[in-house]
């Protein structure tokens, strides 16, 4: 299993968490793959990789976006929940539709939530309330102990939360010895009420045997020194003494061990390591009475309420604590420490957890094939859509229009897809997302610099604004399509609802727009444009945009030059047809065969460029759609066939007749084209071999049909265009019925 521990630092400050994760990273039922993130890596641990810059694109973390899409784990597990890292993480794996899981580390509880001001702590709540409520609705959390699952249960009372205690790394002290001497590992911070434990320690009066070792961590600076004052004013410096931090397992352990008493009185607590390191080689832990312990570990703590005369009450009582019976309770302890504690229970627990939450979440992922395949048909679809919708509002000159310029952009790009999509999903790369969507942005924004030049300064065109615009939202949805297919792959279902939704409203839009005739397409593209360059940002790092990768990217592109020369010659075909119909028949007649085609060819490319790798992995979809599929198709050539008919008879006055009759013709190559595309998908899925021969085959028929319009007109003139997408369609047909 792949987990990524996510948290903000390592360093001493957090020494506790980071022991946590370095032990949990080293299970051997974790995958060797397994990372751990952090955004500051002070202490140079070598596993851990960094998030140099958490804002290194406009909006997010394309940091983070880049490494869970890099690295596709099982499940983020989340050590904290307040920081930056944390926020970013969450809010990506929710796009991403990976299962989070959160151990806030005591960060819920009361205390540690009102631990810094008023302010703080409004923005905690409005934080949980209104973000984390959101991306932490599926999660799962792990707590510490009974006290902390229901501080967490409060605010997610709908959270899958399992306790597990923190991991320890237990060590074997032979040392027999017992010194008059109280010790505090931990950071110098008031949280942790050093300065009453101090002032009462110095109010006690102790003999010259007792002494207290404070090993802190650096962490508020001027608390320290607020602390150093208070024991030099008093003249303590000689029992009370500051020493550096020790973080040698070993020599810490040894030392706890030959401790009279363990010091930890934080505000708030969940199961502190120290008093469990303490517990462990029989010392006995001096804390907070506000801080709830389990059970097997209460009769043995000393609690106190952190006041003067408490403090200095529970002090001299354990001063005054017999040697003897000191002895006989580190006996106690440390029997009844290995009797409920063992590493390798909390092993299981966790990793029985983190079983149930892969399940959980494959059980609870609700992902719509449906959702992809309207996501990816409205991404595009969008200028056959436009050339359609101008035809039935009569204005197919605008229709060639479109079809020329933003047409022949979308057809160019698809030269340079290299069915990239289809790979992606079928044998996806790691390098290889990375490589399309350089291709890409560079070859979109060179097609669209020499097709938009061409028109501004050879063709006179007012409706200049509108088709660069479409040209440009061409590009950007050819980028999208693979930042979509990484979604599809992943089942990200929440970011593929979010662009269906918008992609949705657009087209409603575009809609009533041609019907109401208001004319704000303009406006309604540009919108379409920001959405779709804001798509794109989301997902980029720019970071890997550079002319040298592009270069040896490209290269290693054309070294499949099957795949290439694949779709090449498939877009040649078509730009050749659209080239001979507007220089043939005019824009206005050629316009009309550009909407009649777009609407013959659809189920075509939507099933090739979308349903197919759909269909083709998913093993139910596909036995449905073949058992149907052969009654349909009988069905649909009997109904188009009528039509033709109706339509020659009782039509011919009709204002649409010649688009009709184009449409209706061309419909009867559809059963056709998509029988043979399917063919062509099953031996795609196949292996590498398969997938040259078919290739091969592309080029053969991309060849093949280029000619067909300029045949076709000169043999019978315009009335035998409209059998030329049929013809195309039983040539595809013959191509791909079977693979030798």
């Amino acid at each position: 299993m792949k987990v990524i521990q996510v948290l903000d630092e390592i360093s001493k400050k957090n020494i506790s968490i980071v022991s946590v994760v370095r032990i949990i990273s080293s299970y051997k039922y974790l995958s060797k793959q397994s990372k751990i993130v952090v955004a500051n890596n002070q202490d140079k641990l070598k596993k851990a990789g960094t998030v140099k810059s958490l804002f290194s694109n406009l909006f997010f973390s394309s940091e983070v976006s880049r490494i869970l899409k890099n690295q596709n784990p099982d499940i983020v597990h989340i050590h904290g929940i307040w920081r930056p890292i944390h926020f970013f993480f969450m809010l990506h794996c929710t796009f991403l539709n990976i299962p989070i899981l959160v151990q806030p580390h005591g960060m819920l509880l009361k205390e540690a939530l009102k631990s810094k001001s008023y302010l703080s702590y409004a923005l905690k709540l409005f934080t949980l309330f209104i973000f984390y409520r959101f991306f932490l609705t599926k999660s799962s959390f792990i707590a510490v102990t009974q006290e902390e699952k229901q501080s967490i249960n409060k605010y997610f009372p709908n959270a899958a939360i399992s306790i597990v205690k923190n991991p320890l790394a237990i060590q074997k002290i032979s040392s027999k010895a017992i010194n008059k001497r109280f010790v505090y590992f931990g950071r110098f911070n008031k949280h942790k009420n050093l300065k009453e434990f101090i002032t009462a320690f110095i109010s006690a009066k102790p003999g010259n045997e007792w002494s207290f070792h404070i090993y802190g961590i650096e962490d508020d600076e001027s608390y320290k020194k607020e602390l150093l004052n208070l024991v030099i004013n008093a003249g303590f410096q000689k029992s009370i003494k500051f020493i550096k931090p020790e973080f040698n397992i070993k020599k810490k352990f040894k030392i706890i061990s030959e401790s009279w008493c363990n010091v930890l009185l934080s505000k708030s607590e969940i199961l502190s390591l120290s008093v469990l390191e303490a517990f462990s080689v029989g010392t006995q832990s001096f804390v907070n009475r506000r801080i709830f312990f389990p059970a097997w570990l209460q009769k043995y703590l000393i609690r106190s309420e952190v006041k003067d005369m408490n403090l200095l009450r529970s002090i001299k009582l354990i001063m005054s604590q017999d040697i003897n019976m000191k002895i006989k309770l580190k006996s106690e302890m440390k029997y009844l420490f290995k009797k409920n504690y063992t590493l390798s229970d909390e092993k299981k627990i966790y990793k029985e957890f983190l079983k149930k939450i892969t399940v959980q979440h494959n059980t609870n992922n609700r992902f719509s094939n449906f959702s992809v395949l309207f996501a990816n048909l409205l991404n595009s679809v969008l200028v056959p859509f436009l050339m359609v919708l101008s035809v039935f509002f009569s204005n197919s000159s605008f229709a060639a229009e479109i079809g020329v310029f933003p047409g022949i952009v979308l057809l160019l790009t698809q030269v340079f897809s290299a069915n990239a999509r289809s790979l992606l999903l079928y044998n996806l790369d790691s390098k290889f997302y990375d490589q399309v969507i350089n291709i890409r942005f560079y070859v979109g924004i060179g097609i669209l610099f020499a097709l938009t030049s061409y028109q501004y300064f050879f063709v006179n065109n007012e409706n200049f604004i509108i088709l660069f615009i479409l040209s440009f939202i061409v590009c950007l949805s050819w980028i999208n399509e693979i930042n979509l297919a990484i979604h599809e792959k992943n089942r990200s279902s929440l970011v593929i609802k979010f662009f269906l939704l918008v992609s949705t409203l657009f087209y409603f839009l575009v809609m009533v727009d041609f019907i109401s005739k208001t004319g704000q397409l303009l406006d309604i593209l540009q919108f379409y444009l920001l959405f779709h360059i804001l798509f794109f940002m989301y997902h980029i790092n720019f970071r890997n945009f550079n002319i040298n990768k592009f270069i040896q990217y490209f290269n290693n592109q054309f070294e499949e030059y099957l795949a290439v020369a694949s779709s090449f010659f498939n877009i040649i075909g078509v730009i050749i047809w659209r080239i001979s119909l507007v220089m043939l028949l005019g824009k206005s007649v050629a316009g009309l065969f550009f909407a009649s085609f777009a609407i013959a060819s659809f189920p075509g490319t939507l099933f090739n460029n979308i349903v197919g790798q759909i269909v083709t992995i998913n093993e139910k979809i596909k036995i449905l759609i073949y058992k149907i599929s052969n009654v349909l198709f009988i069905l649909y050539i009997i109904v188009v066939t009528l039509l033709i008919i109706l339509n020659e008879f009782y039509l011919q006055n009709f204002e649409f007749y010649n688009f009709f009759n184009i449409t209706l013709t061309s419909l009867l190559g559809t059963p056709f084209m998509l029988r043979a595309l399917s063919n062509r998908h099953e031996f795609l899925s196949v292996s590498k071999a398969f997938q040259n021969k078919i290739f091969i085959k592309d080029v053969i028929y991309g060849i093949s049909i280029s000619p067909i319009i300029i045949i076709l007109f000169y043999l019978g003139g315009t009335n035998f265009l409209i059998y030329s997408y049929p013809i195309s369609s039983f040539l595809a047909l013959f191509y791909y019925r079977k693979v030798q």
